[in-house]
């Protein structure tokens, strides 16, 4: 199974303050999404920051909401953003390995550095991709 928003709470007790923000959630479960995971693994495999490939969409989230109850240019909470990756990749095997700068060519505004990450781990989840006729 997928890691939730409340395996987040539990493995990260300094984010405790995010366990009524309904931002926090969606954040998380932006990073979540299948396609989001694909995209995380797949830097992860080139390299490059996991959360790399999904700035965009949690920026294009933020910048649609006229209300946040989160605040992106804040350090704790970029930082949960990163933990949040964490929790994520953590079934899928991946650990953190190091920091690398994001690619200032994105043009992304809160996301300066973030986690890499390496297959070291127990693997409890698997990416299956596959070609069907549709």
């Amino acid at each position: 199974m997928k890691a939730t928003f409340n395996d987040f709470l539990v493995e990260h007790s300094s984010c405790n303050g995010f366990a009524d923000n309904e931002d926090a959630e969606r954040v998380f479960n932006i990073l979540s999404e299948d396609e989001n995971i694909f995209s995380m693994i797949d830097a992860s495999e080139q390299g490059r920051p996991a959360l790399e490939p999904c700035i965009s969409k949690i920026e294009e989230w933020y910048d649609s909401e006229s209300v946040h109850f989160i605040d992106l240019a804040d350090d704790f909470t970029r930082k949960a953003v990163g933990r949040m990756t964490k929790t994520i990749l953590a079934p899928f095997g991946y650990e953190v390995c190091g920091r690398k700068s994001i690619s200032k060519q994105t043009g992304h505004r809160f996301f300066k550095t973030a986690s890499c990450y390496a297959k070291t781990g127990t693997v409890r989840l698997k990416v299956i991709k596959q070609i069907v006729e549709a």
